[in-house]
C-alpha cells in the first residue's frame, strides 16, 4: 500500500468518527434548544394569559393549545412540563407536543392552565443533519483528494524520480547514483544517506572485484607452472612406474583445483552482476552451436535428440552466460545419459525445458543446484556445474526447477514475463 493511500485511509476514518460524533452532538444540542425554547415560549404564553384573567378580561380556550380548569385542589409550586402524544380529530394521526400545566390562584379561585405547542420530532431534522454531514464529508474528502493529487505532483515527484534512479543503479555504472534535492528536510537527510551507502558499496565491491580477480591470476598462475612441470616430470625417460604414478595424481589434482579456481571465480562475477544484461539473444541459434560442439559426443553415446519447439524465442541478456548456461545443461544431460538414450528440448515465450534420460535419483533433485552438491560422492565433479546454472538464472530473473519421474531428469527455465 503506498504511503498516499494509507495516509488517505487514515483521513477517510478519522473524517468519519468526527463527522459522526459532531453530528451526534449536533442532534442533542438541536433537541436540547429546541426543548429550552418550547418551554420558554410556553411560560410566556401562559404568563400573557394569566396577567389577562387578572385583569377580568376573557380567555378563549382552544384544544388541545390551550385548556383553563377552575377549582382545582391540585397545587403545584412549580411549572410541570413534558411531551405528549394527542390524536388530531382532523388527520386522525397523533401530533407530538411540548406541554406546561401551571397551577395560578386569581381572584381567590385556583385556576389550572394547560398550554401545548407542536414541536418537531426528531426524525424530521435528522434526516437533514445526515445530509448535511454527508455532503460535508463528500466536500472535505473531494478537497483532501485534490490536495493529495498535488502534494504527489509535487513534493513527492522527487522522491520518486529517485527511486526510479535507485532501481536503475549499476555497480558497473562508473557515474555512480545521482538524486534530485526536494528542499524537504527528511528527504534531503535520505538522499545523504543513499549517496553514503552506494558509495561504500561501490567502494566495497571494487576491492572485492579487485581481490577476485587478482587472487585468481595468482592462484592460477603458480598452478600453470606447476602443471607444466609436471607435465615435463611426467615426460622423463626411465621414470619408475610409482613415481609416475604419484606426478600423475598430483597433475590431475592440479587439473582439478585450475578448474574449481576458474568455476569460483566465473561465479562471483555472476553473482557480482559484472555482464551486461541488456542485449537481445536468439535461444535457437544458441542451442545449434551447443549441440554443434556436442555432436562427436553423442555420435559416440549413441543420444537421439528430439527438439519440440520451432517457434522463434528471444531474451534479454547476456549472450555468453546464456550459452554457458545452456551448454552446462546439455553437456549434464549428456553426461549422466545412459548409452541409446534420449534429450528433449522444448520451449515456450515463457519458459525452457530441458528433459533426459538416465537414473532415478535417491536425493532431492533441487539439492543438486547448490555449490558442491554431487548425487555420487565419488564422482570427479566438481559439484558447481548446476550452481552456475542456478546463479546465471537468478542474475536474469528466472526461475529453475530441477524434477525427475522415473529415469527422466527434467531442467524447466521458467521467464519472469
Amino acid at each position: 500500500m503506498k504511503l498516499l493511500e494509507k495516509t488517505n485511509r487514515m483521513y477517510l476514518a478519522l473524517t468519519a468518527t468526527l463527522l459522526f460524533v459532531v453530528g451526534a452532538l449536533l442532534y442533542l444540542t438541536l433537541t436540547s434548544l429546541i426543548q429550552a425554547e418550547l418551554s420558554e415560549s410556553l411560560l410566556h404564553q401562559v404568563d400573557r394569559i394569566s396577567a389577562k384573567m387578572e385583569q377580568g378580561q376573557d380567555v378563549a380556550t382552544s384544544a388541545p393549545e390551550l385548556e383553563i380548569e377552575a377549582g382545582v385542589s391540585l397545587v403545584l409550586t412549580e411549572p410541570q412540563f413534558q411531551n405528549v402524544m394527542i390524536l388530531d380529530e382532523i388527520t386522525n394521526e397523533l401530533e407530538p407536543y411540548r406541554e406546561v400545566v401551571v397551577i395560578n390562584i386569581i381572584a381567590g379561585v385556583s385556576y389550572r392552565i394547560t398550554a401545548r405547542q407542536i414541536r418537531i420530532e426528531a426524525s424530521e431534522y435528522l434526516g437533514s443533519i445526515g445530509i448535511a454531514l454527508l455532503l460535508a464529508m463528500v466536500v472535505l474528502l473531494a478537497g483532501l483528494y485534490y490536495l493529495n493529487q498535488r502534494v504527489s505532483q509535487s513534493i513527492w515527484r522527487p522522491f520518486y524520480d529517485n527511486l526510479d534512479a535507485l532501481k536503475s543503479f549499476s555497480l558497473q555504472n562508473e557515474r555512480g547514483i545521482e538524486l534530485q534535492d526536494s528542499g524537504i528536510s527528511e528527504f534531503t537527510e535520505l538522499n545523504r544517506s543513499i549517496m553514503e551507502l552506494s558509495n561504500r558499496v561501490r567502494s566495497d565491491f571494487k576491492l572485492l572485484k579487485s581481490f577476485t580477480e587478482n587472487a585468481s591470476h595468482e592462484i592460477q598462475t603458480p598452478l600453470s607452472i606447476i602443471q607444466v612441470k609436471l607435465e615435463e616430470a611426467l615426460q622423463l625417460p626411465d621414470l619408475p612406474e610409482h613415481h609416475a604414478q604419484l606426478l600423475n595424481e598430483a597433475f590431475s589434482s592440479t587439473q582439478r583445483l585450475s578448474r574449481l579456481n576458474r568455476s569460483l571465480l566465473f561465479l562471483t562475477k555472476i553473482e557480482n552482476q559484472q555482464f551486461d544484461l541488456s542485449p537481445l539473444v536468439v535461444i535457437p541459434a544458441i542451442l545449434e552451436r551447443v549441440f554443434e560442439q556436442y555432436e562427436d559426443v553423442m555420435l559416440a553415446k549413441g543420444l537421439s535428440v528430439d527438439v519440440v519447439s520451432t517457434s522463434p524465442l528471444s531474451l534479454r541478456g547476456n549472450v555468453f552466460l546464456i550459452e554457458s548456461l545452456l551448454s552446462n545443461l546439455i553437456g549434464n544431460a549428456i553426461k549422466h545419459n545412459r548409452e541409446g538414450g534420449l534429450i528433449q528440448i522444448s520451449w515456450s515465450d515463457a519458459d525452457i525445458t530441458i528433459a533426459n534420460s538416465g537414473v532415478p535419483l535417491s536425493v532431492d533433485p533441487m539439492s543438486l543446484v547448490e555449490r558442491f552438491a554431487k548425487a555420487d560422492q565419488t564422482s570427479p565433479s566438481l559439484g558447481l556445474g548446476l550452481a552456475i546454472s542456478k546463479s546465471i538464472c537468478e542474475v536474469h530473473n528466472w526461475d529453475m526447477k530441477y524434477t525427475t519421474e522415473n529415469d527422466v531428469h527434467s531442467i524447466r527455465i521458467g521467464f519472469r514475463l
